[in-house]
């Protein structure tokens, strides 16, 4: 019998069907009964080898990343979200899902600055950018402290058959009055339910890269029961958003108007888009 992954609870009910975007096999999409969270079999067709997937995912993108480190507005303005919460300048910074290490490098170089990324390929460029990558699954990295000032983890948690183990390790490394921050998809936004109803695909509903869908309910009460406290939260287009892609003297204006709209709209407060971050900090 099929288990949430998320509380547990036995038995969620099937939604609907979803052709996997990169098999074309059918997968089901089920729902909780008990936490509202959504979630894939990773069984349903046999499963996989996680990180052999990813490995070779990121071998086959790598030609379209920036292998020389170029600063970025969105990273500088996460950095500075972050440090408004926290009482002082951190000391060290772990980042979950590095890949190649740009957020990390954002952080002034005093900072000690630690990624996790299961990707061989991306974990070898950060680590040649200078930054402590681990090259294995949070759930068992071994780090030279037991806690740091600030753990980020984006749009990892979506992709994993157990994310509780992981939400469970991220937590118990956030020090006192530290700040846990996650992005994850959410289905619980005005995009995704319009989408529902159209009859198109949620791009985020994409087995079995994507398995597991939070609810914030879940969310937000299991990260209480670990100590932390939601501070703060907004919901971006996450750069997915562009009617006018490909249009020549449109595309790049209309991203860089969704861009400002991401950091200082007040829509950035509602659900209306599907990428949510959360910030948590360590309750001492």
């Amino acid at each position: 019998m099929l288990r949430c992954q998320m509380c547990f609870a036995l038995d969620p009910k099937p939604v609907r069907t979803i052709q996997g975007p990169y098999d074309g096999l059918p997968y089901t999409l089920y729902q909780c009964r008990r936490c509202d969270s959504q979630l894939f079999d990773v069984d349903e067709h046999g499963g996989g080898n996680l990180e052999h997937f990813y490995d070779k995912r990121s071998r086959d993108v790598l030609p379209d990343f920036e292998r020389d480190f170029t600063p970025s507005k969105g990273w500088r303005y996460e950095v500075d979200v972050i440090r408004a919460l926290l009482p002082a300048p951190p000391r060290a910074v772990l980042d979950v899902g590095c890949r190649t290490g740009d957020f990390l490098l954002h952080w002034p170089d005093a900072t000690e600055r630690v990624g996790v990324e299961i990707a061989k390929p991306y974990a070898q460029i950060a680590e040649k950018r200078g930054i402590d990558v681990k090259n294995e699954p949070i759930e068992v990295a071994h780090f030279d402290r037991s806690e740091f000032d600030v753990v980020t983890c984006y749009a990892i948690l979506e992709h994993l058959p157990q994310p509780r183990l992981a939400i469970g390790r991220l937590a118990s490394l956030v020090a006192p009055g530290g700040c846990l921050v996650i992005m994850i998809p959410t289905f619980q936004s005005l995009k995704t339910w319009v989408l529902n109803r159209v009859g198109y695909r949620w791009h985020q509903y994409e087995p079995p890269e994507h398995l597991s869908l939070f609810s914030r309910r879940f969310l937000d009460g299991h990260l209480r029961g670990l100590g932390l406290q939601l501070a703060d939260r907004r919901w971006t287009a996450g750069g997915m958003f562009n009617p006018f892609a490909g249009v020549r003297h449109l595309e790049n204006p209309f991203g860089a108007l969704m861009s400002r709209m991401d950091q200082h709209s007040p829509t950035r407060r509602l659900p209306i888009f599907d990428h949510m971050y959360s910030y948590y900090v360590r309750v001492e």
